[in-house]
């Protein structure tokens, strides 16, 4: 049998909290079968919504100080090299 639904989508968004809009009423559900108390229950609602703030604010940050694009060894272009081969420069690598 579900579990009615408690607004916690509605109350959420009208607090401007968009993980808590999503994921609180699934985290009740587990929350209840689990046996969590309430305390458990707003901690762990309330650390999701803190991480993915400071993961929006960490890639915010890191746009608008326009760094160039991460580079990786896949991207790189061996030719710009002259005295290393692409070869050499991986055996020194690993």
């Amino acid at each position: 049998m579900a579990a009615p639904a408690l607004g916690l989508n509605d109350r959420g968004q009208t607090l401007q909290l968009p993980t808590v809009a999503r994921e609180a009423e699934p985290l009740a559900e587990a929350a209840q079968r689990q046996g969590q108390g309430p305390l458990a229950y707003l901690q762990q609602v309330l650390e999701l919504e803190v991480a993915e703030r400071a993961a929006h604010r960490a890639a915010r940050r890191l746009k608008e100080a326009g760094f160039p694009l991460p580079k990786t060894l896949a991207s790189f272009d061996f030719r710009r090299i002259f005295p290393l081969s692409g070869s050499k420069l991986f055996h020194i690598i690993y």
